[in-house]
């Protein structure tokens, strides 16, 4: 908001029903369908999307949200883009929700705001990656320890030893069978 000398900005995330703001600066609403959605228009779009003056604007001039409250006149969005399963073998990021702002007076927006917008945008993305690869690695730890603990279920019933070895020789775990 402040970079872009606007009262509101907002991380949203679209689905195919609705929007929902997981970050929020002068805004109270905590989402919207996404047959109103503006920022629906934004994931969609190459790049962004840019309306200085919304009430001039041929699709978004009866718009709900331009002419009833909370009556946007001014946005700018970012689509956020995201590697879905931490995989990058090549198929392109999806599209999840933007990086926007938004004003309820007409607004000029230049292509220096524009390029601080989509830098900042870039940061959210890298923030969601990390946070999704974060997540993918607590479940491959807890599933990681409940293989380990059926493992030692299983040799722990068993009456012939099982010693369990590294490559380098160093053994890592072995059964009461073969302690004794």
């Amino acid at each position: 908001a402040a970079v872009s000398r606007t009262p509101v900005a907002l991380i949203s995330f679209v689905d195919s029903d609705r929007q929902w703001f997981k970050a929020k600066h002068g805004w109270t609403i905590s989402g919207t369908s996404r047959e109103v959605a503006i920022c629906a228009h934004t994931i969609v779009s190459d790049d962004h999307l840019v309306i200085e003056d919304t009430a001039a604007h041929d699709r978004f001039r009866g718009h709900p949200l331009v002419v009833d409250d909370p009556r946007i006149r001014f946005y700018a969005g970012v689509p956020l883009r995201v590697v879905r399963d931490g995989v990058t073998d090549g198929r392109p990021a999806s599209a999840v929700g933007t990086l926007c702002v938004l004003d309820v007076e007409p607004h000029s927006f230049g292509e220096s705001d524009l390029a601080a917008l989509q830098t900042l945008a870039h940061q959210v993305e890298r923030l969601l990656e990390a946070r999704l690869r974060a997540a993918e690695h607590q479940r491959l730890q807890t599933a990681k320890a409940a293989l380990r603990e059926r493992f030692n279920v299983i040799t722990e019933s068993m009456l012939c030893g099982v010693v369990v070895h590294r490559r380098d020789g160093a053994i890592e775990s072995a059964n009461r069978a073969a302690e004794r």
